[in-house]
């Protein structure tokens, strides 16, 4: 899977990346949201983890433009989330709690892939594998 990473803290985008890419993954990591649009214009993911250290005061409404501009992409929150906000809406599809094990990573990407959550698979094989629809 190609997967973005967004974390403002370092070592945690490092970690991340060397169990994720040790997994098979091909892993790109920014400190924020706002990066994480712009990469998301270039490249397709199949997914993306923003870790709770993204927060910032356009957190959900960047959120949520990114989930209407890339409605098929599924979000991993880290952390806590107690907002009172509709995680769907954000397009959040898992939340994991902080600290978690590095093998949850791999285990919630099998779950989104094997229970098709966001139907990926068959964009793929209809040559539509951008998350807006199109090609890449």
């Amino acid at each position: 899977m190609n997967i973005l990473v967004v974390s403002q803290e370092k070592n945690i985008g490092a970690v991340m990346r060397a169990y994720l890419q040790g997994a098979g993954n091909r892993v790109s990591i920014v400190e924020t949201l706002s990066e994480a649009n712009r990469l998301l214009e270039e490249i397709s993911f199949e997914a993306m983890f923003v870790d709770e250290n993204a927060r910032g005061e356009t957190t959900f409404s960047l959120l949520r433009e990114i989930h209407k501009t890339y409605p098929l992409l599924p979000i991993i929150w880290l952390g806590d989330f107690a907002e009172d906000v509709q995680l769907k809406d954000l397009g959040i599809a898992r939340v994991i709690e902080k600290p978690f094990a590095l093998p949850e990573l791999q285990i919630v990407l099998r779950e989104l892939d094997h229970n098709k959550a966001y139907p990926m698979q068959q964009q793929i094989a209809h040559g539509t594998n951008h998350p807006r629809g199109g090609s890449a």
